[in-house]
């Protein structure tokens, strides 16, 4: 399982090569995750960040752990953390969904990094193995990153369709048109999930003193 983070709005360069061509219009969903790593593991492997919540500077691998070529479907919902953001499941192929089970098996504690289309939209803090090859999301996505995801891949649950008819079809779910085909109680089970706050406890009323 993994727990996602708030996000930070201003982007950290993680790599000089994730920004290339992101003043463009992207056609591809371009989708990476970088895994923290050890700073034994040198600059030529690692890129030194600040992580969020709590912030504090770690070491992120150069290489991403997964991109969009693991990708097989996806399916987005609303952002529950009040940011008016959207989120989304990424159902993984056989290579990531591997990836990312052996991953989280033995890096309880570490974080991913998620850039799309060359921003940075979430760190995400692992707690536990996700062996469901499900990529979850939680917020920071834009209705741009959604229609160009919806371009791109085939939306969980529903029929496979071209590229134009899933894009009409995103453009609708975003404005609130039609009811999805895949329901909140059917949807896949999210293996990322946004870190809540803790609830405060209450403070203790001291009770009065009987007099003698």
């Amino acid at each position: 399982m993994i727990r996602g983070m708030k996000f930070a709005l201003p982007a950290i360069a993680l790599l000089g090569l994730l920004f290339l061509g992101a003043a463009k219009k992207p056609t591809v969903a371009a989708l990476q995750v970088f895994n923290e790593t050890d700073a034994t593991d040198g600059p030529s492997f690692s890129e030194e960040v600040m992580l969020t919540n709590p912030p504090k500077k770690a070491y992120i691998s150069r290489m991403p752990l997964l991109t969009q070529h693991d990708i097989v479907e996806f399916y987005p919902f609303d952002a529950r953390d009040g940011s008016g953001t959207t989120g989304a499941y990424f159902s993984l192929g056989p290579h990531g969904a591997k990836t990312l089970e052996q991953f989280t098996m033995g890096n309880r504690g570490k974080h991913l990094i998620v850039v799309v289309n060359g921003r940075r939209v979430t760190d995400l803090l692992i707690n536990g193995p996700v062996g469901d090859g499900i990529l979850v999301i939680p917020h920071g996505l834009l209705p741009s990153d959604i229609l160009t995801f919806g371009s791109n891949y085939d939306i969980i649950g529903q029929p496979r369709n071209d590229s134009r008819k899933r894009s009409e079809a995103i453009k609708k779910m975003l404005a609130g048109d039609t009811e999805p085909t895949v329901k909140s109680d059917d949807a896949p089970k999210p293996s990322i999930l946004p870190k809540s706050s803790p609830t405060p406890k209450p403070v203790p009323t001291p009770k009065p003193q009987k007099e003698s």
